[in-house]
Protein backbone atom coordinates (compact mmCIF):
# COMPACT_ATOMS: atom_id res chain seq x y z
CA UNK A 1 0.00 0.00 0.00
CA UNK A 2 1.53 3.58 -1.39
CA UNK A 3 1.59 5.36 2.52
CA UNK A 4 4.20 7.54 2.92
CA UNK A 5 5.20 8.08 6.82
CA UNK A 6 7.02 10.71 7.60
CA UNK A 7 10.53 10.90 8.45
CA UNK A 8 12.08 11.48 11.39
CA UNK A 9 9.04 10.16 13.49
CA UNK A 10 8.35 11.07 17.06
CA UNK A 11 6.24 8.46 17.45
CA UNK A 12 8.78 5.59 17.60
CA UNK A 13 6.85 4.73 21.24
CA UNK A 14 3.37 5.08 20.29
CA UNK A 15 2.88 1.47 20.04
CA UNK A 16 4.72 -1.01 22.41
CA UNK A 17 4.98 -4.86 20.98
CA UNK A 18 5.99 -7.20 23.41
CA UNK A 19 6.08 -11.29 22.43
CA UNK A 20 5.91 -13.84 25.25
CA UNK A 21 4.95 -17.08 26.05
CA UNK A 22 3.29 -17.44 22.54
CA UNK A 23 1.29 -14.28 23.21
CA UNK A 24 1.54 -11.04 21.62
CA UNK A 25 0.78 -7.61 23.03
CA UNK A 26 0.42 -4.04 21.42
CA UNK A 27 0.21 -1.31 23.88
CA UNK A 28 -1.48 1.74 22.38
CA UNK A 29 0.93 4.78 23.90
CA UNK A 30 -0.44 8.03 23.52
CA UNK A 31 -2.06 8.72 26.68
CA UNK A 32 -1.80 12.32 25.79
CA UNK A 33 -4.60 12.01 23.17
CA UNK A 34 -6.28 8.98 24.54
CA UNK A 35 -4.87 7.18 21.91
CA UNK A 36 -6.47 8.62 19.17
CA UNK A 37 -5.05 6.57 16.05
CA UNK A 38 -3.75 8.97 13.13
CA UNK A 39 -2.30 7.43 9.93
CA UNK A 40 1.24 6.32 11.06
CA UNK A 41 0.05 4.25 14.04
CA UNK A 42 -2.56 2.71 12.00
CA UNK A 43 -0.09 1.80 9.38
CA UNK A 44 2.41 0.35 12.40
CA UNK A 45 -0.62 -1.64 13.50
CA UNK A 46 -1.11 -2.79 10.61
CA UNK A 47 2.61 -3.59 10.21
CA UNK A 48 2.63 -5.31 13.82
CA UNK A 49 -0.32 -7.66 13.30
CA UNK A 50 0.76 -8.42 9.79
CA UNK A 51 4.86 -9.29 11.17
CA UNK A 52 3.27 -11.40 14.19
CA UNK A 53 0.58 -13.10 11.69
CA UNK A 54 3.67 -14.15 9.37
CA UNK A 55 6.21 -15.94 12.25
CA UNK A 56 3.42 -18.05 13.47
CA UNK A 57 5.22 -17.64 16.93
CA UNK A 58 2.21 -16.30 18.52
CA UNK A 59 -1.42 -17.73 19.07
CA UNK A 60 -3.01 -14.81 20.96
CA UNK A 61 -3.26 -11.18 20.64
CA UNK A 62 -3.67 -8.66 23.13
CA UNK A 63 -4.33 -4.72 22.10
CA UNK A 64 -5.18 -3.20 25.01
CA UNK A 65 -4.47 1.14 26.01
CA UNK A 66 -1.25 2.40 27.73
CA UNK A 67 -3.47 3.84 30.57
CA UNK A 68 -6.77 3.16 32.36
CA UNK A 69 -8.16 6.32 30.66
CA UNK A 70 -8.67 5.27 27.20
CA UNK A 71 -8.43 2.09 25.08
CA UNK A 72 -8.63 4.51 21.95
CA UNK A 73 -10.83 7.44 21.92
CA UNK A 74 -11.06 7.23 17.79
CA UNK A 75 -9.35 8.71 15.03
CA UNK A 76 -7.02 12.19 15.87
CA UNK A 77 -9.03 14.81 14.57
CA UNK A 78 -5.82 16.81 13.99
CA UNK A 79 -5.04 14.24 11.30
CA UNK A 80 -8.08 14.94 9.60
CA UNK A 81 -7.52 18.92 9.71
CA UNK A 82 -4.59 18.72 7.92
CA UNK A 83 -6.58 17.63 4.58
CA UNK A 84 -4.76 13.99 4.39
CA UNK A 85 -8.50 12.44 4.65
CA UNK A 86 -8.18 10.03 1.54
CA UNK A 87 -4.42 9.19 3.30
CA UNK A 88 -6.27 8.81 6.07
CA UNK A 89 -8.69 6.47 5.01
CA UNK A 90 -6.23 4.08 2.89
CA UNK A 91 -4.50 3.96 6.58
CA UNK A 92 -8.05 2.55 7.97
CA UNK A 93 -8.50 0.03 5.46
CA UNK A 94 -5.35 -1.49 5.70
CA UNK A 95 -5.31 -1.79 9.72
CA UNK A 96 -8.59 -3.22 9.67
CA UNK A 97 -7.72 -5.86 7.08
CA UNK A 98 -4.55 -6.97 8.84
CA UNK A 99 -6.88 -7.73 12.01
CA UNK A 100 -9.87 -8.71 10.98
CA UNK A 101 -7.17 -11.32 8.50
CA UNK A 102 -5.04 -12.34 12.19
CA UNK A 103 -5.02 -15.82 11.93
CA UNK A 104 -5.48 -16.40 15.84
CA UNK A 105 -7.80 -15.39 18.55
CA UNK A 106 -7.58 -11.42 19.11
CA UNK A 107 -8.60 -9.87 22.47
CA UNK A 108 -9.39 -6.05 23.62
CA UNK A 109 -8.28 -5.19 27.38
CA UNK A 110 -10.73 -2.53 27.31
CA UNK A 111 -10.39 0.37 29.98
CA UNK A 112 -12.08 4.14 29.50
CA UNK A 113 -12.88 5.54 26.52
CA UNK A 114 -14.02 3.58 23.64
CA UNK A 115 -15.11 5.74 20.95
CA UNK A 116 -15.80 5.86 17.10
CA UNK A 117 -12.67 4.31 15.41
CA UNK A 118 -11.45 2.87 18.80
CA UNK A 119 -15.22 1.10 18.96
CA UNK A 120 -14.28 -0.53 15.60
CA UNK A 121 -11.23 -1.75 16.43
CA UNK A 122 -12.60 -3.81 19.64
CA UNK A 123 -15.16 -5.21 17.37
CA UNK A 124 -13.14 -6.06 14.80
CA UNK A 125 -11.04 -8.33 18.10
CA UNK A 126 -12.45 -11.73 18.77
CA UNK A 127 -12.72 -11.31 22.07
CA UNK A 128 -13.34 -8.25 24.47
CA UNK A 129 -13.24 -8.00 28.20
CA UNK A 130 -13.80 -5.06 29.91
CA UNK A 131 -13.14 -2.94 33.47
CA UNK A 132 -16.33 -1.31 35.19
CA UNK A 133 -15.01 1.76 34.12
CA UNK A 134 -15.05 1.52 29.83
CA UNK A 135 -17.37 3.11 27.99
CA UNK A 136 -18.37 3.13 24.34
CA UNK A 137 -19.88 5.16 21.79
CA UNK A 138 -20.18 5.22 18.27
CA UNK A 139 -20.34 9.18 17.81
CA UNK A 140 -19.90 9.89 14.13
CA UNK A 141 -23.57 11.88 13.67
CA UNK A 142 -22.17 13.91 16.45
CA UNK A 143 -18.76 14.65 14.11
CA UNK A 144 -21.43 15.17 11.01
CA UNK A 145 -20.01 11.80 9.73
CA UNK A 146 -21.53 8.58 8.97
CA UNK A 147 -19.89 5.75 10.37
CA UNK A 148 -17.85 3.27 7.80
CA UNK A 149 -20.68 0.66 6.50
CA UNK A 150 -18.49 -2.65 7.43
CA UNK A 151 -18.01 -1.29 10.67
CA UNK A 152 -21.87 -0.58 11.14
CA UNK A 153 -21.97 -4.39 9.85
CA UNK A 154 -19.82 -5.94 12.49
CA UNK A 155 -21.78 -3.74 14.85
CA UNK A 156 -25.03 -5.06 13.93
CA UNK A 157 -23.61 -8.40 14.36
CA UNK A 158 -22.55 -8.16 17.49
CA UNK A 159 -25.09 -6.36 19.39
CA UNK A 160 -28.58 -6.71 17.57
CA UNK A 161 -29.95 -3.99 15.00
CA UNK A 162 -32.10 -2.30 17.84
CA UNK A 163 -28.98 -1.56 20.31
CA UNK A 164 -26.65 -0.68 17.09
CA UNK A 165 -29.50 1.48 15.45
CA UNK A 166 -29.75 3.73 19.03
CA UNK A 167 -25.99 4.26 19.10
CA UNK A 168 -25.30 5.18 15.45
CA UNK A 169 -28.38 7.55 15.21
CA UNK A 170 -27.83 9.06 18.45
CA UNK A 171 -24.31 8.75 19.12
CA UNK A 172 -24.94 7.60 22.98
CA UNK A 173 -22.27 6.74 25.36
CA UNK A 174 -23.20 3.31 26.53
CA UNK A 175 -21.58 2.12 30.36
CA UNK A 176 -19.97 -1.34 30.64
CA UNK A 177 -22.61 -2.79 32.43
CA UNK A 178 -25.12 -2.08 29.28
CA UNK A 179 -22.32 -3.08 26.96
CA UNK A 180 -21.72 -6.48 28.19
CA UNK A 181 -25.59 -6.63 28.16
CA UNK A 182 -26.06 -5.61 24.64
CA UNK A 183 -23.28 -8.25 23.57
CA UNK A 184 -20.70 -5.50 22.86
CA UNK A 185 -18.22 -6.75 25.41
CA UNK A 186 -18.09 -10.59 26.77
CA UNK A 187 -16.97 -10.07 30.26
CA UNK A 188 -17.07 -7.23 32.66
CA UNK A 189 -14.86 -6.98 35.29
CA UNK A 190 -13.79 -4.31 38.66
CA UNK A 191 -10.52 -2.54 36.56
CA UNK A 192 -8.12 -3.63 39.27
CA UNK A 193 -8.60 -7.32 37.97
CA UNK A 194 -8.65 -6.73 34.60
CA UNK A 195 -4.97 -7.52 33.63
CA UNK A 196 -5.67 -10.96 35.63
CA UNK A 197 -8.49 -12.00 33.47
CA UNK A 198 -7.18 -11.17 30.59
CA UNK A 199 -3.60 -13.15 31.61
CA UNK A 200 -5.45 -16.34 32.99
CA UNK A 201 -7.73 -16.37 29.52
CA UNK A 202 -4.43 -15.86 27.15
CA UNK A 203 -2.92 -18.82 29.23
CA UNK A 204 -5.91 -21.21 28.84
CA UNK A 205 -6.31 -20.58 24.92
CA UNK A 206 -2.41 -21.05 24.89
CA UNK A 207 -2.45 -24.35 27.07
CA UNK A 208 -5.68 -25.75 26.29
CA UNK A 209 -6.02 -25.55 22.97
CA UNK A 210 -4.86 -26.99 19.68
CA UNK A 211 -3.63 -23.77 17.31
CA UNK A 212 -4.56 -25.25 14.11
CA UNK A 213 -7.85 -25.72 15.39
CA UNK A 214 -8.37 -22.58 16.97
CA UNK A 215 -6.90 -20.85 13.51
CA UNK A 216 -9.27 -23.07 11.30
CA UNK A 217 -12.76 -22.13 13.88
CA UNK A 218 -11.51 -18.62 13.78
CA UNK A 219 -11.05 -18.89 9.53
CA UNK A 220 -14.32 -20.54 9.64
CA UNK A 221 -16.02 -17.95 11.78
CA UNK A 222 -15.02 -15.01 9.62
CA UNK A 223 -16.23 -16.83 6.85
CA UNK A 224 -19.98 -17.11 8.38
CA UNK A 225 -19.21 -13.29 9.25
CA UNK A 226 -18.77 -12.73 5.80
CA UNK A 227 -21.50 -14.69 4.42
CA UNK A 228 -24.25 -12.85 6.51
CA UNK A 229 -25.24 -16.01 8.25
CA UNK A 230 -24.55 -14.66 11.89
CA UNK A 231 -26.26 -11.51 11.24
CA UNK A 232 -29.09 -13.18 9.72
CA UNK A 233 -29.15 -15.09 12.86
CA UNK A 234 -29.09 -12.26 15.15
CA UNK A 235 -32.27 -10.71 12.79
CA UNK A 236 -34.89 -13.29 13.71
Amino acid sequence: MDITIPNGSLMDNAIIKEEKNNVCILTLNRPDKRNALNREILMRLGDAINESASTGVCKVMIIKGADERAFCAGGDLTELKRGAFSQFVKAIEYFQESLVNYPFPAIAMIRGAVIGLGLDMATMCDIRLAGDDAYFSANMVRLGKVYHHTSTERLINIVGWGAATEMLLTGCTIDAKRAEKIGLVNQVYPAGLLDKKVHELTMDIERDTVAEAVRDTKYMLRRLMQNGIIGKANET
